[in-house]
């Protein structure tokens, strides 16, 4: 099963549409998505993908209450799953740990109870294993803080993956974005 791992979008509608479409491109079954959002209508986008979303909250995602709100409204909530902070997930016999805060991940992917952790607030993509655990931080849908937009598309069968780099990114104020906020009005 192919899952996509995507975190800190802040915004950026026109990488988010570009992640979106790699991981129709590449037939990821699942989104997992760590969060900071920023705002409620980017659910919308995220939804175009007719697969189950996973999502945890971020410290940028203020609104939560508000947020839940939508979610619940969406009809498509049928495929969305949000435990609030964090999720434990299993999928194709692989138990998965989502948040969005680097010292919860860090604790629990020691625990040796997880095959895969994902989280890591920190923006910058790596991989990395604490004994039996795999552990990424996808990086930046963004890409403000690093200057590469980066999310991660993980393998359950192999227990691998491999990060993806959006490669026509652009910071927040495109003609995508501008015309995305008009509509919102």
């Amino acid at each position: 099963m192919k899952i996509a791992v995507i975190s800190d979008i802040h915004e950026n509608v026109h990488n988010l549409i570009q992640a979106i479409k790699i991981i129709e491109e590449e037939k990821c079954e699942v989104l997992f998505c760590l969060w900071d959002v920023g705002r409620s209508k980017l659910f919308e986008i995220m939804f175009t993908l007719q697969i189950p979303v996973y999502f945890t909250f971020g410290n940028h995602d203020g609104n939560v209450i508000k947020d839940t709100k939508l979610l619940l409204r969406h009809k498509a909530w049928w495929h969305v799953r949000s435990n609030g902070f964090y999720q434990k997930v299993e999928l194709d016999g692989k138990k998965m740990f989502l948040t969005h805060y680097d010292e919860l991940a860090e604790i629990v992917a020691k625990s040796w109870e997880f095959d895969a952790c994902f989280g890591w607030h920190l923006h910058i993509a790596f991989e990395k294993s604490f004994w039996n655990c795999l552990c990424v931080n996808p990086g930046e849908i963004t890409g403000t803080r690093t200057s590469k937009p980066w999310f991660y598309i993980y393998e359950t069968k192999t227990h691998n993956g491999k990060f993806v780099e959006i490669e026509h990114h652009h910071e927040m104020h495109t003609p995508e974005t501008l015309e995305f906020y008009k509509k919102m009005k």
